[in-house]
Formats: C-alpha cells, structure tokens, sequence
C-alpha cells in the first residue's frame, strides 16, 4: 500500500468511514475473527466454468459484505453451518498446484476444511470418493457421502472439534428413507 493510500486509510477511518482496499472495496481484513458468515459461494478462476464450480470460497457476512478467504483457486462446495462454521472441499491438483481434473473435466476433491472464525479446525484427508457434504444441525458434526458415481454409496459422520469419524452408514441395502439414522436421511437419494 502506498504512504498516501495509507494516509488516506488513516483519515478516513477516523472519520468513521469504511477503509477501501487498493481494489475499492472495504477492507476485511481480520473480519473473518468477528462477523458471522451467513453464506458461501465459488468465485471460479478466469477463463474456467467447471460443473461443479471450483476456485476460490467467498464468504458472505451477516452484515451484507464479503470476503474471499482461499486464494489457490482449488476449493469447491462451500457451506456454511447455522453457527456461522464454513466448510469445503479441497481439490486435487498438479504438480503446478493447479487443479487436476478428472477425464470428464470434474475436480476431483481430496479433502474437506472446516473452519471456525476464519481459523481451520480441522481437515478431514481420509475420504473415498467424496460426492457431497453437510453440516449437521447439532452443530458438532460433519457428515460426507461417499462413493462410486453410479449405485449407492455410503455417509460417514465425524466430530469436527476432535475430528475422528463417529459413525458411518451404508445405503447398499435400503431402500426406505425411514430406515436411516436421521443424520444419513438428507443423503438417502443421492
């Protein structure tokens, strides 16, 4: 930032207005600590529209702004659990650090972050063919739907504060959604 960007910050944040960054938009840094997220979306990386969107997690706070919170431009699927903890899927990449995409052009995620008050919690590396995720409305709990593309496949349920897999659930042989543990249920069509 230049001395008379700086300068110009300085003033204007005394006078109570909002301090822009050199882009023009107001400076979050650190916002991430105290405004509650109350949305998450995919900002895709130039010249890339990829089903499902991959690229950068944009966070949408409580009070209307926002803030991009990855840079690497690997992340896909972000949520965000009624606390306000945001989560996503990392994707695998190249050597470059850029995504590696399956044959028919899908990132392929390799791991799911989760974060609390803009500090990861816990990363979740042990996953087999991740093809959906979800907070669980306790709050506690992640659950993430795993397996081949085609036929059923199975949940997992982990603790996000201790970040070990507390139960797992297989649809091989259920065809009736009252058949499953109410965490597994928002899966059960998949």
């Amino acid at each position: 930032m230049s001395n008379r960007l700086h300068l110009a910050s300085i003033v204007l944040l005394l006078a109570g207005l909002p301090v822009l960054s050199e882009a023009g938009k107001p400076d979050q840094t650190g916002a991430e600590a105290v405004k509650k997220p109350v949305s998450a979306s995919i900002v895709e990386t130039k010249g890339r529209k990829l089903t499902p969107p991959a690229g950068n997690v944009r966070v949408k706070y409580a009070d209307g702004s926002t803030d991009t919170w990855t840079t690497k431009g690997i992340a896909m699927e972000p949520q965000v659990g009624a606390d306000g903890t945001v989560g996503w899927y990392v994707c695998a990449t190249d050597a470059a650090g850029k995504l590696d995409l399956e044959g028919d052009d899908t990132p392929t995620p390799v791991a799911l972050v989760v974060c609390r008050g803009g500090k990861i919690v816990v990363t979740f590396k042990d996953l087999t063919n991740p093809r959906g995720w979800a907070f669980d409305p306790d709050g506690l709990h992640v659950m993430v739907y795993e397996g081949a593309k085609h036929g059923p496949g199975w949940v997992r349920r982990f603790d996000i504060k201790g970040g070990k897999e507390t139960a797992q659930f297989s649809f091989a042989d259920v065809d009736d959604a009252a058949k499953c543990p109410a965490w597994a249920k928002p899966f059960f069509e998949q």
